[in-house]
């Protein structure tokens, strides 16, 4: 099987898993559709073109994988950068490395980031080989208890150097607010080709049925050295209002989005 077949079987795998995860959270809070999409049925017929490698990779210290929801594949178009949460569905309470970069065999060959991030969710990386990290939320009040002297942290976009140094940092630790120098529950990043940076904001919006002060749909663009251009975007489902709900993934073409 080739290289990108190995990497295109382990997205699907991790994000089954993610899926599986959260599906009873999704069924608790799931928030309803439009009444124009009530009738669509959805489509489902052709078959699987991957396989399936289960239990792929070895993470160090023998640890198992938590929640995965930012993986992208490296510059040398063999390697991938992945971020789990720490085993679990959070790292505030972990000192383990979230980060970490594979070889076709699934073999850690680097990893970073312990201390750094509470909760990862989206990453890309860039033509210069940098990898950006979307910490989406802050520690909770449960985790704040248990860890009360632990830096504060989440809602920001960090960048890191191949190497694991911090680069940039957009966003003020654990704070939520608005652009230029806030985020609410940041879910993605994306680096144009000139370096521009896309900032998604909608994870706090998606298991809400009406607009309100909490239902973000936004993104933001930053020049490649962290200085505010815009934000557009508003909540909503995108075939009824052209809103913003949910964006797991930013998709970039050309140098727009």
């Amino acid at each position: 099987m080739q290289v990108t077949s190995v990497w295109r079987c382990f997205l699907a795998v991790v994000m089954f898993a993610v899926l599986l995860g959260t599906g009873d959270a999704q069924a608790q809070r799931g928030a309803k559709v439009p009444p124009e999409h009530a009738n669509q049925e959805p489509i489902n017929h052709l078959p699987n073109p991957y396989e399936t490698v289960r239990d792929f990779g070895t993470l160090p210290d023998g640890r198992t994988w938590g929640s995965v929801s930012a993986l992208n594949v490296d510059i040398d178009g063999v390697h991938i950068w992945v971020a789990d949460r720490c085993g679990s569905n959070s790292c505030a309470e972990s000192n383990v490395d979230p980060i970490v970069k594979m070889d076709p065999e699934g073999n850690v060959v680097k990893s970073f980031g312990a201390g750094l991030i509470t909760w990862p969710h989206g990453m890309d990386v860039d033509s210069e080989g940098n990898v950006w990290v979307v910490d989406a939320r802050s520690p909770n009040q449960t985790e704040l208890d248990r860890t009360p002297n632990a830096p504060m942290k989440g809602h920001q976009v960090v960048k890191f150097s191949p190497d694991g140094d911090v680069l940039l940092v957009l966003g003020s630790p654990g704070e939520r607010g608005d652009p230029p120098t806030h985020f609410t529950e940041p879910n993605d990043v994306a680096i144009g080709p000139d370096g521009s940076i896309y900032v998604g904001e909608t994870h706090n919006g998606q298991f809400l049925d009406e607009p309100g002060p909490n239902a973000i749909g936004r993104i933001s663009k930053f020049a490649s050295d962290g200085t505010f251009i815009k934000s557009w975007g508003q909540w909503g489902f995108a075939m009824v209002s052209s809103g913003l709900r949910t964006h797991y993934r930013s998709i970039l073409k050309g140098d727009s989005l």
